[in-house]
């Protein structure tokens, strides 16, 4: 048989592969379902629906479900109602727990798998009802109180023979008793799950939940968009992400680094260091060197062709005119 791992942790799924099977087949391909502790307290079931989310069937996840003697790992079959449709069908895994005497869903995860299109050689049981579930796994809880007090009785009856062996057996009956009433209403402290796992507590449930599928409260629960269950940024991945804005953030290193080394909008250069390109106009020494000179400086030289006429032709001060024939 065709297996898929899903690993359960907390409300995040991890499956080993998401092809659920072809059209049309089913019980053909089992869903190992292991749990970490978050659900160790909690009643398990799974829902099943077709690619067009419809036709819901739910699945108990009882004793006969477990894969060995651990509460927190379980292998079901893909029922042929999932299977019905090409496409994607789905499945959600709820954790349940009783409040006020009703059962309520508190932990849930949902995951999709691929139905491909194929040819079956014959159709699959239809599953059944959770109420049918119920009474089979009541049926069972009540072979096994049968059980334990004919065991109760025997054990009785040995007492009898002797003194010795009476007080033991007596012991062993009281042992057989308490059993009993963990499997029928629980609250023995015998067993870790009793209180979910019990004949009154599946009678309760087969009550409420009538003819099956997914019910209000799962409903109502999908609906939901308040974060029931508190989820945080950490458990999604996003742990290191903050709410600062753009204009708040900080620098990096990088770019704190190429701004220092940039020139101030507003400054200024001394001559001394400029030693290439044009300066447009006059080029006047600072007050220091001023002082120094003993002639007149030479601001402005100016060529042409122009003729000057002595006496009449006036020039700045510190301005050279050269004239070159046309």
């Amino acid at each position: 048989m065709r297996q898929i791992k899903a690993e359960v942790n907390g409300q995040f799924v991890r499956l080993s592969s998401k092809y659920g099977g072809v059209q049309g087949e089913g019980n053909v391909t089992s869903l190992r379902l292991i749990f970490d502790e978050t659900w160790a307290d909690y009643g398990k079931r799974i829902v099943w629906r077709d690619s067009r989310g419809l036709d819901p069937v739910a699945v108990l996840l009882t004793a006969d479900e477990r894969t060995g003697e651990s509460l927190l790992d379980y292998t079901v079959t893909i029922p042929p109602e999932p299977l019905s449709r090409v496409g994607w069908c789905s499945f959600t895994v709820e954790g349940y727990t009783e409040q006020d005497g009703q059962s309520v869903v508190a932990l849930s995860v949902s995951e999709r798998l691929e139905v491909r299109p194929g040819a079956c050689d014959s159709a699959a049981e239809p599953t059944q009802s959770q109420a049918l579930q119920l009474q089979r796994e009541i049926d069972q809880i009540l072979d096994r109180v049968d059980e334990s007090a004919r065991s109760a009785s025997d054990s009785a009856d040995s007492a009898r023979d002797s003194a010795e062996t009476a007080a033991a057996c007596a012991i062993q009956a009281l042992t057989g008793s308490q059993l009993s009433r963990s499997w029928a209403v629980g609250g023995t402290g015998l067993r870790a799950d009793e209180d979910t796992n019990n004949a009154k507590y599946y009678a309760q449930l087969a009550q409420q939940s009538g003819g099956g599928g997914g019910g209000a409260v799962p409903d109502a629960h999908i609906a939901n968009r308040s974060n029931p269950h508190q989820v945080t940024k950490a458990q999604v991945g996003l742990g290191s992400v903050d709410n600062t804005s753009d204009e708040d953030k900080p620098l990096s290193a990088a770019a704190r680094a190429a701004i220092s080394g940039k020139a101030p909008l507003t400054h200024t250069h001394g001559a001394q260091q400029v030693t290439a390109g044009t300066l447009a106009g006059a080029v006047q020494a600072n007050a220091s060197a001023q002082e120094t000179l003993s002639s007149a400086m030479v601001r402005n030289i100016y060529a042409g062709t122009a003729r000057m006429t002595a006496g009449e032709t006036s020039l700045p001060t510190g301005t050279i005119y050269l004239v070159y024939e046309e």
